[in-house]
């Protein structure tokens, strides 16, 4: 579930900050497709430290979660 989407703290030029949160009870794989390309992808910290940079494969971020986890992630579109 996407629980939140805001502009970076930097400004939008520095991304979209997202929170995703798996409410399930076992493991998944989703794909995240926005109507715009990804062109870049940070996993991040909760207050927006980018921690890892992410692949991204034909504009879309491929991601899994195990049970109950919540990731951020910095996205930066066209």
């Amino acid at each position: 579930m996407l629980w939140s989407v805001k502009p970076s703290e930097e400004g939008i030029e520095n991304g979209l900050i997202t929170r995703f949160w798996n409410f399930n009870a076992k493991a998944v794989s989703p794909i995240l497709k926005l109507s715009k390309p990804i062109n870049t992808a940070w996993q991040t910290t909760h207050i927006e430290t980018n921690e890892q940079p992410l692949k991204v494969n034909n504009e879309v971020l491929n991601t899994s979660f195990k049970a109950f986890q919540m990731k951020t992630y910095r996205l930066i579109v066209e």
